[in-house]
Formats: structure tokens, C-alpha cells, sequence
């Protein structure tokens, strides 16, 4: 850029203004001359005099005067157009803000460990995260979680982030403790820095812009809240009822009233186009830590480091409820559009409430103080800044953890070695959630089987308590039967032993007298057909007897047939009263088995959706140290 003219500085450089009409916090080139931002003027050499310094931060406050009686320039007119001249609510037409040029992926500030994190905001309406760091405003992916690159924040530390209701503008207010503060608003979709208003002796600690984006308001330490203009800077009006620090601060969502809680515990209510008093709202004890309003702007909910998450009407001022949310303290607070209420505090738990501050659940809990906590545009994922300057995202439905996002990201060089690590550990998460699914699925399958099973033998005992009078006839009959077979078999069996023996005798007679006789030749022929006879009885005995045995063997088994169905019968009174119960043990382990498959799935779905956009974000990562080596050589 050229420096030699009036003109020429006022023209700017390639990325613009460095000078705005009485800003000299905002002014690149006060910025760099007195050594505040990098690069520094003049380059590789000591900063300029004081004197020098004191009279170009003068010149720029007191309006960029041409000439010692020219006229001053209009102070701190926006570089767009910001006022929407009307509150406009519900879901604004066409895709929600994003950032439509490239973001820098490398951070202004690197430092071994990120600060408090007292500024986190997530957009109404897009998957944007923004978190307050050193000098610098990081923006994330709420649906990706992938790192979005930096603003710069030259005015400092941002302890305050809001997003404009309609998303398209994020504002941000902090400064230098003890020297400056301020309240700048950047354009989402170009990055650029808009506008900034306010010239505090200390950092700004509490701002908001009011719906229909007419009005910045902002408080700290000087205990006074000051609304200005967004289209000429103005001041408008001050709010000096405050007796401490001026802690927190959000417009309603009509933009009618303004509300406003400090550091000893008060809480008023403000009519927003004049400044003058409509409530005060006293139940607090200690201090305001955050407000927030409900979608209809008919109820406000503060938390306070008094631990209580209270409610408060706005029709005639009243407190609703009280709960004791944080032990020790309540720190965040985000009234989301869908209704629910989400806290966090001192007791590192973050917490879901209804809309009526009925708790819902906790979250996992945070390894230091959860200080602030955004909520994701949809609503399915809170993020929840600690006192470490980390950034804990988490699933609203189940109050998990799911990865842990920086205040300090590393440089990109770090990032790219750090990303592909994160990706193999997710992958290694995936391959042990899918060995856990298939286990589940295992138990599903062989408690569907042992229910089934119970099932059966509950039919089944009911049948045979049906079919058992029947079934013991039948059985009766069977033994009556059998023992007929086998009695007839035994008779048979006897007749033939009482036959052979009677032949036996008769072969004896003969022989007898054939011995007597021995001339007649009749004998013996006899006493041959005789023996022959008995012979052939005594082969088919054995068969007989075989017979016998088997008749024998059927007409005791019939016997325990009956005795086992008998028994059956009497034990099937005590299943069919002791099953019913077995079943209903049995459907609620399958259901408690079947319960955890949705999740698990659920669960490995989320993390392979993560490693997609991880891996997206490695190759953007990749892209860029490319380009920037490029550029270097």
C-alpha cells in the first residue's frame, strides 16, 4: 500500500480500509505502527515514538481531518449495509450463511494452551460454530466438526460472540483488559470486518445486536451499558443503573426490550428504542452470568454464580422458576428455538432442561469448569467451552461426548499430522463399535431363540394339560393291549414247552416198545416222525421266546409311557403359572439387548460421517500447506 497522500491512505491496500473514522482500535495502520498486530511498522525496527503513535491515534479518533481546519469524517460508517429496518423472524429465505471465501487455515495467534473460553456461538441456522480466542475468532463446522479457518481479532481477546438472528453477521466484543474495548461485526459469508462501535477504557465483556440489526448494545467494567447506531456508529442512548460490571446482555427477539444483568446480581429489563427502565427483575444473589430469552420473547432465563437457573415472565415481571442448576455456580446458557434450556457451570456437568426448567438429562461431565455453551442450529449437538480452552462437543439425545475441538488450533503443518492420526483413531473406534454391535446382535439372536423356546413350552404345557385325560386313556389302552400281546405270547410259548414234553414222553413209550418189539418194523418209522416232530417244535421255541420277551419289553414300556406322561401332566400345573413370568423376563432382557442396537448403529453411522468429513478436511488441509508452499517459493 502507499502511504504518501492523504488519499492513498484513506484508498487502503488489497485487503482494504486501514483507517476507520474515529476507531483507532479498529485501524490496521494504528495497529501496526504502535506495534499491536503483526506485520509491524516500520519493518525489523523499533516502533516509532510514542508522541508520534499518541498523534496518529488521535488524528484517526478525531476524524481523519485533512487539514487542521477541514471537517472531520463521518465516524464509523459500516462498509455495508447492516439494518434490516424490520424484525424478521423465523428461518430467513435461501441457504443459510456460510463462508463463501476461503478463511485463512492458519491461526493468528499459536500458543502451547488456549485461554478460558468465555465466547462460543453457534448460527441460528447454519452449521457454524464460532469460539473466541487469542486475537482471533475460530469458526467450526457444527455438522462436520472440521475447522474452518480464522478471523482476526486485532482488538484483542473476544470475551463476548452473538450471531445476527437471521446468522448473516457475527458480532464480537472484548478488547485489552485496562486500555480498550469495543464491539466489531463481521460478515459471515466474506469474512470481512464490517463495522465496529464503542471506545471503552476496558474490554467489552457483554454485547448483542438487536434483531433487526439497527442496534449494537455492549457493557463491561465501566458498569454502563451504551447502544449505538448501525449505520453511523452514533451513540444512542446510555443505561447507567448498574452497580457493577456490566456482565451480560441480549435483545429479545422482537428487539423490544433489552435486557441486561451485572456482576452484584442485578437483572433489569430495558425498552430497547429508548433505554428507559421497564423491569427489575430481583432474585439473583450473585453474579449474572448469562441471559437468554425464549423463542416468543414472553419469558427470559438467566443463570447466575449463585448456581439457580431462573425464569422470569415478561408480563409483569415475575419470576416463574427457580432451580439450583450448578453447584458451586452457573455459567452458560442457551434458550434454544426448539424450546429445550441448556446450562453449564462450575460442577463441569452440562445440562438439558425443558422448556419449564424440568430437567432432562446431564451430560458427560467436563475435566475443568464448564464455562460458555453453544447449541447447534438443529439442535442435535451442544458444544461446551471449559476453562482449559477447550471445546466439548456433544449429542444432545444422549449426552455424549463426541470429540473435543480448540480455542488454539495448531498450525497446519501440526494440523495435517494431527488430522490423520484423529482419522485412524476413529477408525479404530469404528472396528471396536462393529465388534460391539455383532455381540449385541449375537444376544438378540439367542434371546429371540430362548424366547421362543419359552414360548413353545408354555403351548405345550397348556396342550398337555388339555390333552392329558385323553392321552392317559390312550396310554391305558396301549398297556391293556400290550399286556394281551404279551400274554398270549406267554401262553403260546407254554403251550409249546407242555407239547414238547408231552411228545417227549410219547417218544419214550414207543421207544419202549419198540424195544419190545422188535420185529415189528411200525415202531421205529413212528419214533422217527415222532423225534423229527419234537425237533422242530424246539427250533421254533427260541422264536417264540424272542416273541414273548418283545411283548414283554413293549407292555413295560407302556407301563413308564404312562407313568412319564403321568408325571408330565402333574409338572405342567406349575410351568404353565411359573413360564408366563420366564417370557416376560425373558421379552425385557431381549428388549434391553434390543435397545442398544439403534444406538450402536447410530453411534457407528456418526463416527463414519466424521471420518468422511475429517477426510474431506485432511485433503482441504493438504491443499492449502500446497498452496502456501507454492507461494513461498
Amino acid at each position: 500500500m502507499i502511504l504518501n497522500s492523504y488519499s492513498k491512505i484513506l484508498e487502503g491496500g488489497s485487503s482494504g480500509a486501514i483507517v476507520k473514522s474515529g476507531d483507532a482500535e479498529g485501524s490496521s495502520l494504528y495497529q501496526v505502527v504502535a506495534h499491536k498486530a503483526e506485520p509491524v511498522m516500520p519493518p525489523k525496527s523499533p516502533k516509532v515514538a510514542d508522541a508520534s503513535i499518541q498523534l496518529l491515534e488521535k488524528w484517526i479518533k478525531e476524524g481523519l481531518l485533512e487539514t487542521p481546519t477541514g471537517k472531520p469524517m463521518a465516524l464509523n460508517k459500516p462498509t455495508s449495509e447492516i439494518a434490516l429496518g424490520t424484525v424478521r423472524r423465523g428461518k430467513p429465505e435461501g441457504p443459510p450463511p456460510m463462508p463463501e471465501k476461503p478463511l485463512s487455515l492458519e491461526p493468528a495467534v499459536i500458543t502451547k494452551r488456549g485461554n478460558a473460553v468465555t465466547a462460543i456461538a453457534a448460527s441460528p441456522w447454519a452449521p457454524l460454530l464460532a469460539v473466541g480466542g487469542q486475537k482471533q475468532i475460530i469458526l467450526y463446522n457444527t455438522d462436520t466438526l472440521e475447522f474452518l479457518g480464522v478471523l482476526p481479532y486485532t482488538e484483542g481477546f473476544p470475551n463476548v460472540l452473538k450471531f445476527s438472528r437471521n446468522g448473516g453477521f457475527l458480532l464480537a466484543g472484548g478488547g485489552r483488559g485496562g486500555k480498550s474495548g469495543s464491539a466489531s461485526l463481521y460478515n459471515i459469508k466474506t469474512g470481512e470486518k464490517v463495522f465496529t462501535v464503542g471506545q471503552e477504557a476496558d474490554a467489552v465483556l457483554a454485547a448483542d445486536i438487536s434483531p433487526d440489526q439497527t442496534q449494537i448494545a455492549l457493557g463491561g467494567p465501566s458498569k454502563v451499558v451504551r447502544v449505538y447506531s448501525t449505520t453511523d456508529g452514533k451513540l444512542l442512548h446510555e443505561i447507567r443503573k448498574h452497580t457493577d460490571w456490566v456482565t451480560s446482555i441480549e435483545y429479545s427477539p422482537d428487539g423490544v426490550l433489552l435486557a441486561s444483568g451485572d456482576r452484584n446480581g442485578n437483572l433489569f429489563i430495558w425498552e430497547s428504542h429508548n433505554g428507559k427502565e421497564y423491569f427489575t427483575l430481583k432474585g439473583h444473589t450473585n453474579c449474572i452470568n448469562d441471559i437468554s430469552w425464549r423463542a416468543d420473547g414472553n419469558v427470559l432465563s438467566s443463570v447466575s454464580e449463585d448456581g439457580t437457573l431462573r425464569l422470569w415472565e415478561m408480563e409483569n415481571g415475575t419470576q416463574i422458576k427457580s432451580v439450583a442448576s450448578h453447584a458451586g455456580g452457573a455459567q452458560g446458557l442457551v434458550f434454544h428455538r426448539d424450546g429445550n434450556i441448556f446450562t453449564s457451570g462450575r460442577d463441569k456437568l452440562p445440562k438439558a432442561w425443558k422448556t419449564d426448567a424440568t430437567a432432562i438429562r446431564n451430560m458427560e461431565a467436563t475435566a475443568e469448569i464448564a464455562l460458555k455453551l453453544a447449541v447447534s442450529h438443529d439442535a442435535n449437538r451442544v458444544f461446551v467451552g471449559d476453562w482449559n480452552g477447550n471445546i466439548l462437543a456433544y449429542t444432545v439425545a444422549d449426552g455424549k461426548k463426541i470429540d473435543t475441538l480448540a480455542s488454539n488450533p495448531p498450525a497446519l503443518k501440526d494440523r495435517l499430522d494431527s488430522a490423520a492420526k484423529e482419522i485412524a483413531s476413529l477408525k479404530e473406534q469404528i472396528q471396536k463399535q462393529k465388534a460391539e454391535a455383532a455381540a449385541i446382535t449375537a444376544q438378540e439372536t439367542k434371546a429371540k431363540t430362548d424366547l421362543a423356546n419359552m414360548q413353545k413350552s408354555l403351548v405345550d404345557a397348556n396342550q398337555l394339560v388339555k390333552d392329558g385325560p385323553a392321552k392317559v386313556k390312550e396310554a391305558q389302552q396301549v398297556i391293556s393291549k400290550a399286556l394281551a400281546l404279551q400274554t398270549q405270547a406267554a401262553n403260546e410259548m407254554k403251550s409249546r414247552e407242555v407239547l414238547i414234553s408231552t411228545l417227549g414222553e410219547s417218544a419214550k413209550r414207543i421207544q419202549d416198545l419198540a424195544n419190545q418189539n422188535k420185529q415189528d418194523g411200525s415202531y421205529p418209522r413212528s419214533l422217527q416222525l415222532l423225534n423229527e416232530t419234537i425237533t422242530k417244535l424246539r427250533q421254533e421255541l427260541p422264536a417264540l421266546q424272542a416273541v414273548n420277551q418283545e411283548k414283554l419289553k413293549a407292555h413295560t414300556q407302556a407301563n413308564a409311557d404312562l407313568r412319564d406322561l403321568q408325571a408330565k401332566i402333574a409338572a405342567s400345573q406349575p410351568q404353565i403359572a411359573a413360564i408366563p413370568k420366564q417370557i416376560e423376563a425373558q421379552q425385557k432382557a431381549l428388549a434391553a439387548i434390543q435397545a442398544q442396537i439403534a444406538p450402536k448403529n447410530a453411534s457407528i453411522a456418526e463416527l463414519e460421517k466424521l471420518v468422511t468429513f475429517k477426510e474431506a478436511a485432511l485433503q482441504k488441509y493438504k491443499a492449502a500447506a500446497t498452496l502456501a508452499k507454492t507461494a513461498k517459493s
